[in-house]
């Protein structure tokens, strides 16, 4: 972390301390910088920094002027000692690794905004009151044994989360282009031109379809029903799952579509049910 730098002219407490002071906060659960400035004093975490941890004034100044490139870079020799020491393991049993793309808000306000917040009307008893936030879309590889966070891209005013999203797989893709084969998303990323783009890539996208207006949606559920599913018994769990190809219904996709359906019953007494 030596190598990350802040913008301030000449800082008394180096920015690899404070970027050190993160990880601590993150590995012992603290929910606030506040309560991070509380694990001052103990010897184990101060020798590892080499350093006292900083205040919480001072961690914010310098977690909002480090320089996001370096931050980046940080991250990257992570990845590459990891895959080195052969740490990264697929979850998928065929080898493959997925990437996770979602958006998180990381703070919000009804007093104060910078230029990059995102707004919102809150409605509640005392009337309409608007609230300044951030939205941040993070990249994560999914790892057999943990999660691995590789970048974040904040959401700009006046744009929506896919936007963000794929300006953060452009780069992903750019930086680590042999560390995925897999994009998973949620229900907001089911659009043509966010599949386009992850597939322009040579990378395949999964997403869950949950709108019941969508025609490949209505057409699946219609044939799902006159198909028998594959079953399998995990324990109390019993899954049954519907997988399909060669969908050509979805208006806005240029490709044919596979859609893939589960249904997971568990059985929590089972001699309720047989005596």
């Amino acid at each position: 972390m030596n190598e990350i730098r802040d913008g301030r002219i000449k800082p008394q407490i180096s920015t690899s301390v404070v970027a050190k002071s993160a990880l601590i906060m993150f590995l012992t659960k603290k929910g606030s910088l506040n309560a991070l400035e509380q694990t001052k004093g103990f010897p184990f975490w101060e020798k590892w920094i080499e350093s006292s941890l900083p205040s919480a004034d001072t961690a914010g100044n310098v977690f909002s002027k480090m320089n996001c490139d370096d931050l980046r870079l940080a991250i990257h020799k992570i990845y590459n000692r990891l895959k080195r020491n052969k740490n990264l393991k697929p979850i998928f049993p065929n080898g493959l690794f997925a990437l996770i793309v979602d958006g998180h808000e990381s703070s919000s306000s009804y007093d104060f905004c910078c230029n990059d917040c995102l707004k919102r009307t809150i409605h509640a008893d005392g009337g309409d009151r608007i609230q300044y936030y951030h939205r941040n879309v993070t990249a994560v590889l999914l790892c057999g044994d943990f999660p691995l966070l590789l970048d974040v891209e904040p959401q700009k005013p006046g744009e929506d989360e896919v936007a963000a999203a794929t300006r953060l797989i452009d780069r992903v893709v750019k930086n680590y282009p042999r560390s995925f084969d897999l994009v998973l998303a949620d229900g907001l990323y089911t659009r043509a031109d966010f599949f386009e783009m992850v597939l322009s890539h040579g990378k395949d996208v999964l997403t869950v379809l949950k709108d019941e207006r969508r025609d490949i949606f209505k057409d699946a559920i219609g044939l799902f029903e006159n198909t028998e599913p594959d079953i399998k018994q995990i324990g109390k769990k019993e899954i049954q799952c519907w997988d399909e190809d060669h969908f050509t219904t979805w208006p806005q996709g240029k490709r044919e579509m596979r859609v893939i359906r589960s249904v997971e019953t568990t059985v929590l007494c089972p001699e309720l049910i047989h005596p």
